[in-house]
């Protein structure tokens, strides 16, 4: 799709969930939030890396500082970024 040779650094940005046709500008409601499965995510980018797409470690941006605890604590691949 992007015809890239590899991904940099691949990032999480801002780790939410919302339905459908909620606007990300305005101030979303706690309902208009979905669960969001961050392990599965996670271990979906570190595929990534072990496939070679990304040549750097993963890392997120605007990640809560509990849930960066959380991931940095993963033994295969944890956070080398938090912007």
């Amino acid at each position: 799709i992007c015809k890239l040779e590899y991904v940099d650094l691949y990032l999480i940005h801002l780790p939410l969930k919302f339905i459908k046709g909620v606007l990300l500008y305005a101030c979303p409601k706690e309902e208009e939030f979905l669960p969001l499965d961050l392990k599965s995510t996670w271990e979906g980018m570190e595929k990534c890396v072990e496939m070679g797409f990304t040549q750097r470690p993963l890392g997120s941006v605007i990640f809560p500082p509990k849930r960066l605890k959380t991931y940095s604590a993963m033994p295969r691949f944890p956070p080398a970024v938090n912007q």
